[in-house]
């Protein structure tokens, strides 16, 4: 029998994010690495509907959706569904935002494609053809987004113009104080002298001169970089409908401006709009997505992934390469084969380069690691930007370590994972 593909969460789950939390208290690594380190992006869900056959018209488009679904070389955070709408076992078994989508939406001709995304927010409804597969996974300005968080230190906001230009220049300023604001007061978390090797254990204000004066190392670059979307560009209409899922708006809101934190691998923090383009506000944000990691738990953190066509794999592992050893990178490390004492902090080992993905419109980057994709649509009331508490959803590190951290947190885990039972219990009543 057909199943769609996705799955409950399970005690195993549970236990897995029960018994990860305790290590989050020895964690130092800033959030929008951490989160590079080692959150897959959550997919987005492709279903296409039906009657008793596919149109062999859609045959072509719906392979390409297939093999970017299910190839292990797919670089592109989609899930492919077919929905004969005559398996009602399947149509059972769907997420409920599929089921209901069908229902509002079953007096419409068949076949069609429809589009949600990890929170179930439905973005399309319609044929799709291969131009619209194209522009649906890839664009120039999430290929640029895309680079910028592979090599920034301190993560990026996006900023989406209204269709106010007076409010639009108004928000411009707010950005612009915002960063300076953040050079100012912003802590740089440096990696823990624990796993390096001379390493200084204290978070630098980004004010703070930690060289001697006048030396070029005395100030830390602030490295986070803004980027305006151009709004009306067709090539990024796609991401601008991903944007707008972010958060639920109404039709009013979608028309202000907008300014959304990007960390990881193309996680978007819910906007600040309009009148709340506020500096101090941002601070909170940039604030969040550099403090230090307190949950590792992904979806236990706020933000949507976005729909990017890139290799995250390898942005993490040049990210970990340039850093050196921190929470968080040590299983990236030892794939690339640095051992603790070989790396050189801030720059790859002699003779390596960084992999530059492809950045030409269109193009596709070369895969160099197959990337596992999560099909279960995320809750609709993750965290918002006022809920920050942190970040994190480490593998494990060294199994020394775990057991260290492990043997004193059982007690406090036991507790835990009775009341998660109880939790998942009452959800299935």
């Amino acid at each position: 029998m057909a199943r769609f593909l996705h799955g409950p969460i399970t005690i195993l789950t549970v236990v897995g994010a029960i018994l990860a939390a305790p290590l989050a208290f020895a964690c130092t690594t800033p959030v929008h690495r951490y989160a590079m380190y080692n959150w897959e992006p959550s997919t987005y869900l492709v279903c296409y509907f039906f009657d008793g056959e596919e149109d062999a018209a859609d045959r072509d488009v719906n392979v390409a959706l297939r093999t970017m679904s299910e190839s292990e070389t797919s670089i592109v955070n989609i899930t492919y569904q077919p929905v004969d709408i005559r398996d009602t076992a399947l149509l059972e078994d769907a997420p409920a935002p599929v089921r209901s989508a069908w229902d509002d939406h079953r007096d419409k001709s068949l076949p069609l494609h429809m589009v949600f995304s990890p929170r179930g927010v439905l973005l399309h409804v319609g044929r799709m053809t291969r131009d619209d597969v194209a522009r649906m996974t890839d664009s120039p300005w999430r290929k640029r987004l895309a680079r910028l968080l592979g090599e920034s230190r301190h993560g990026a906001l996006l900023f989406l113009p209204g269709v106010d230009e007076e409010k639009n220049a108004a928000a411009r300023v707010e950005v612009e104080k915002a960063i300076r604001l953040a050079a100012e007061r912003v802590t740089v978390m440096d990696p823990s002298p624990s796993v390096l090797p001379g390493g200084d254990p204290r978070p630098k204000p980004a004010d703070d001169a930690s060289g001697d004066e006048g030396s070029d190392d005395a100030k830390p670059d602030f490295d986070l970089e803004v980027l305006e979307l151009p709004r009306d560009d067709e090539s990024e209409s796609w991401l601008v409908r991903q944007l707008h899922a972010v958060e639920r708006l109404d039709d009013e809101e979608v028309r202000l401006p907008m300014v959304f934190g990007v960390y990881g691998r193309g996680r978007a923090l819910e906007p600040y709009l309009g009148a709340g383009i506020i500096a101090e506000n941002m601070l909170e944000m940039i604030s969040f997505m550099n403090g230090p990691c307190s949950c590792e738990v992904k979806d236990q953190n706020p933000g949507v992934d976005l729909l990017v066509t890139w290799d995250w794999e390898n942005s993490a592992r040049q990210l970990a390469r340039r850093v050196g050893r921190e929470t968080g990178n040590e299983l990236l490390l030892e794939e690339i084969g640095l051992g603790y004492r070989e790396l050189e902090i801030d720059a790859p080992p002699p003779g390596v380069a960084a992999a530059e993905p492809d950045d030409l419109p269109g193009g596709a980057a070369e895969p160099s690691s197959a990337v596992s994709t999560a099909t279960e649509i995320e809750p609709a009331d993750a965290p918002s930007p006022r809920d920050r508490a942190g970040s994190g959803e480490r593998e494990a590190g060294s199994a020394g370590f775990l057991m260290i951290v492990l043997i004193p947190a059982l007690g406090l885990g036991a507790l835990a994972l009775a009341a998660a039972t109880v939790f998942l219990l009452m959800r299935r009543r």
